[in-house]
């Protein structure tokens, strides 16, 4: 009867403890995530768009591909996210072996006597067995969170090749872009070139001002000045893109002769493109993990269980261990928290409040992946409308300039009005170059937006 007595009076305050942690231990932030809001539609949805598997899908070229590979391979940045999710899976395995029993060997031999009695041999040996027995989860809830770690990490090398992708792709539109745009600016300065020896042989047969030339040698000089400006920005974007491809800065890239086109991705519902994105998910399952690692934290307020046991023997010889009766013990243990300053209670507050900080990043994220999304379709929106509008003013400024060629060459013009035209076509052909190439751009900013990896 005493040993009932004795027990209830121990398992009592147990089960005390037990129920005041399991009442501190706060609700689940991920739960909160079945009731979070999502717009049923987006606002400035198009009714067009090509259904893609891959981010790469956007542009059909061979030489990008060839880029794209390697910088999967090469890139720094992307092969450190890589071994951030090699060093996840190792964690993972050894929180996971903290629930299993450790088992330890030990071995000692000693030779030992004096000159009048001889010398002997003593071996030992034994078996070691430690095991903490995870009654209350805490272990399962700290492998759980591990686990959720790792899958995060997982979605954040997903995240991170896609953007390494989209940087790429950017990055070889704009090179692209750029050296058309040395193209336009050359041909502006043979046309100012042309146009100074057109004033030249009117002026010697009498016809026109040097002041004429001036005016003309002065166009061409401003637009020399814009060519190594221009060349210069070429140059640092190759730069640029040879750090992505993880090359040295000395590597040349061939560029597309002709600015490639982007397909315009179609843009799922909200609900898909938050199922899609990696960082959502990557986001996601850190709320998990952080749940996990609360509920463990309060856990520590209940009490622990243990077993150990150990099998040793000794001998004059290897060859007798553990063939007799070798000695064996086995115990259980408790250990339960009664007075540490509220210690473990703070901790596990802090770590509930890193749970919800998590669960407010992630919100965030959120907020800013629908941003993105609808920026995106509203930029396809406007940049294709200025394409057109940029396309009609370079067609009216070539048929100025054919305009004001014909008069000049009869007399009828002066040679501002003639700079004019020509200043007005290059002008016109630079902007309708540049919207195109932030259209295409942007094209490939939406469709990470909407959750195409690779």
């Amino acid at each position: 009867m005493s040993v009932v007595l004795h027990f209830k009076r121990c398992i009592i305050p147990v089960l005390l403890l037990s129920l005041t942690a399991c009442s501190l231990a706060p609700a689940k932030q991920a739960g909160e995530l079945e009731n979070m809001e999502a717009p049923a539609a987006w606002e400035h949805a198009l009714g067009e768009g090509v259904a893609l598997e891959s981010l790469t899908d956007l542009i059909a070229d061979g030489q990008l591909q060839s880029l794209l590979q390697e910088a999967m391979q090469a890139n720094p940045d992307l092969r450190q996210t890589a071994l951030r999710l090699r060093e996840s899976g190792l964690t993972l395995k050894a929180q996971n072996a903290s629930q299993l029993p450790e088992v330890s060997a030990s071995a000692k031999g000693e030779r030992s006597g004096s000159e009048e009695a001889g010398s002997h041999n003593a071996y030992t040996a034994g078996l070691n067995l430690s095991w903490e027995l995870d009654i209350w989860g805490r272990l399962s809830d700290q492998s759980d969170a591990a686990g959720e770690d790792y899958i995060a990490v997982e979605e954040d090398l997903n995240a991170a090749k896609a953007s390494l992708a989209a940087q790429v792709m950017q990055t070889w539109i704009a090179l692209s872009a750029d050296q058309s745009r040395l193209d336009i600016q050359q041909a502006r300065i043979d046309s100012l070139q042309l146009t100074e020896t057109t004033i030249l042989e009117r002026f010697q047969s009498g016809l026109g001002d040097l002041a004429d030339l001036d005016a003309a040698r002065l166009s061409t000089a401003n637009a020399k000045a814009q060519l190594e400006q221009l060349q210069q920005t070429f140059h640092d974007r190759l730069r640029t893109l040879n750090v992505l491809l993880g090359r040295l800065p000395q590597a040349e890239i061939l560029t597309a002769e002709i600015l490639p086109d982007v397909a315009l991705p179609h843009a799922n519902t909200p609900l898909q493109v938050i199922g899609a994105r990696p960082d959502l998910k990557a986001a996601y399952r850190r709320i998990r993990a952080e749940d996990a690692r609360t509920n463990a934290a309060y856990k520590n307020l209940l009490p622990g269980f243990s077993l150990s046991a150990s099998l040793s023997d000794s001998g004059e010889r290897v060859s007798d261990l553990f063939r007799q009766s070798p000695a064996w013990s086995l115990l259980g243990s408790m250990t339960a928290p009664l007075f540490n300053g509220g210690k473990i209670k703070a901790n596990a507050d802090t770590q509930a409040s890193v749970a919800e900080r998590a669960w407010w990043s992630y919100r965030e994220t959120l907020l800013n992946a629908l941003n993105e999304v609808e920026s995106g379709l509203e930029s396809e929106r406007r940049l294709s409308a200025q394409q057109v509008h940029y396309q009609s003013a370079r067609e009216h400024a070539e048929s100025s300039l054919n305009h004001y060629q014909e008069l000049y060459s009869q007399g009828l013009a002066d040679i501002t009005d003639l700079l004019q035209a020509q200043r007005s076509l290059f002008d016109a052909q630079t902007q309708l170059l540049e919207t195109r190439r932030d259209h295409m751009s942007n094209r490939i900013t939406l469709g990470l937006a909407l959750g195409l990896t690779l």
